[in-house]
């Protein structure tokens, strides 16, 4: 049987397991690697490392806010002392709706998370540094099978260093979210109640637009509905936020997550964070 743990937590996205059927290896049926832009370190330099992680098809992970059910792709960057580590950033998802009204956001086929590094000014020419990452996912289909994995990757200083895997990071930075001021055409206005308000976007010239919100611990989204016409589309996302609680950080609450926009010319999206209580008329 699937371990009960799963069962309950994620029932709704679960099928049932006869006791002679073999449950899938969630360890195989993601593979993660370690890759960079560059063929060794220079010291001083910037570089990227891709983490990547490949999915058998049919199969999901999820985003960073699963969702309704699911839990996150989580991934654990090592780097050698002395190298400085940025943040990770996770490309935008897509929506799955399940029955039962189960809202979940998935990333499939493919993941690659970037990460900016620093080399210290000390490298030395021909040391070899190790770089390596521990991951855990809840891969699903029509069931949900945890997995783990580690990947790692060996660079050598130098005096100076080749571009690498240069079609991979050209195509994870067209799925990274950009900035909200790179869509100067849009119109994002929130609206509605101080406890329950409403994100209003209107991008002239867009075929399709999708919202999906940043975990938060006040501030949830409801739902949304959207529409599309010959001049572009609308997206109104719906929220609830929750009372603020003695003890919790006196911020003001905020409507985040990442706009999706599909035009003539492709896919985009950009990260949103605008206050949570409307304006005054």
């Amino acid at each position: 049987m699937l371990l009960p743990a799963l069962c309950a937590a994620f029932a709704p996205l679960v099928a049932t397991i006869q006791d002679d059927e073999e449950i899938p290896d969630g360890n195989t049926l993601v593979k993660p690697s370690l890759l960079a832009d560059v063929d060794s370190i220079v010291a001083g330099a910037r570089f990227e490392l891709l983490l990547r992680f490949e999915l058998e098809p049919k199969w999901h992970v999820y985003w960073t806010n699963p969702g309704d059910a699911g839990q996150a792709l989580q991934a654990k960057l090592k780097a050698p002392e002395g190298f400085v580590v940025g943040e990770t950033r996770h490309p935008w998802p897509h929506r799955l709706d399940q029955e039962g009204d189960i809202i979940a956001y998935v990333h499939e086929k493919e993941v690659v998370l970037l990460a900016s590094v620093v080399a210290p000014a000390d490298v030395v020419e021909g040391r070899d540094y190790e770089f390596s990452f521990d991951a855990r996912w809840l891969v699903c289909t029509e069931l949900c099978v945890p997995g783990e994995g580690k990947a790692t990757l060996s660079l050598k200083g130098a005096k100076a260093s080749k571009p690498a895997n240069e079609a991979l990071l050209l195509a994870a930075r067209k799925h990274l979210p950009q900035a909200l001021d790179k869509l100067p055409l849009a119109k994002l206005v929130v609206e509605g109640s101080a406890s329950k308000p409403v994100l209003q976007a209107t991008v002239p010239g867009a075929q399709e637009l999708e919202f999906f919100p940043h975990l938060d611990e006040r501030v949830k989204m409801t739902g949304r509905t959207r529409e599309a016409g010959t001049s572009g589309a609308k997206l109104a996302a719906e929220f609830s936020v929750k009372p603020h609680k003695p003890g919790q950080p006196a911020e003001e609450p905020r409507v985040r997550g990442v706009l999706w926009v599909k035009t003539a010319k492709g896919e985009a999206a950009y990260e949103v964070a605008l206050p949570a209580k409307p304006k005054s008329p």
